[in-house]
């Protein structure tokens, strides 16, 4: 019953958007009482909170399911540019906004849905980046930073970049290769010269 809860309210997130969203409107969507949904969930902050949770959860899975440690390389560039279309999707968009509504309406003794994001994310990317240096695929000094410079920048080039060309595909796959390069040329390198 809780799944079946979080994914009426993820479909009805998305179908109704977040102004239309409320307890009494998810439990006639998902055909389940009002008291089945409060027995499960604090209050609408938290039944959003555990929405966008597992959400993020599965777009990191169908994002980073298909990295290969052994041909970590080839793939960044690739699952980059997929990153950077994903961030501008529609339904990543209504996570940002509710990351945003949930962050800045959380109790202040709550952690940030935000920071919480990144530092899964990046995580998530930072074991590839070790598992990748193992098996000598890359050779990368400091995995964390650089995975948070990559995560860093697929958001910020998703936010900069005109979604409307035609060719946006291209262009962020070619994006994601030079970044993901310049990545590569660690720090430590220029800073031994």
């Amino acid at each position: 019953m809780y799944d079946l809860i979080l994914d009426a309210g993820w479909d009805l997130l998305l179908s109704k958007g977040f102004e239309k969203f409320s307890i009494d409107r998810l439990a006639r969507f998902a055909r389940v009482g009002k008291p089945t949904i409060y027995a499960r969930f604090e209050n609408k902050e938290d039944l959003l909170r555990k929405i966008l949770v597992k959400r993020i959860e599965w777009q990191q899975e169908s994002i980073f399911s298909s990295i290969d440690p052994s041909s970590l390389s080839a793939a960044i560039p690739v699952l980059a540019a997929e990153a950077v279309s994903v961030f501008q999707s529609a339904e990543v968009r209504l996570i940002d906004r509710l990351i945003d509504w949930i962050d800045y309406e959380a109790d202040k003794q709550s952690h940030s849905l935000r920071g919480w994001t990144a530092q899964t994310t990046i995580s998530i990317l930072e074991q590839h980046i070790i598992e990748a240096n193992a098996l000598g695929e890359t050779h990368i000094p400091d995995p964390k930073a650089t995975a948070t410079f990559l995560i860093e920048g697929i958001a910020g080039h998703a936010r900069l970049s005109d979604t409307r060309l035609p060719q946006a595909h291209s262009a962020h796959l070619a994006w994601a290769h030079d970044y993901w390069q310049l990545l590569q040329s660690s720090p430590d390198k220029k800073a031994a010269n």
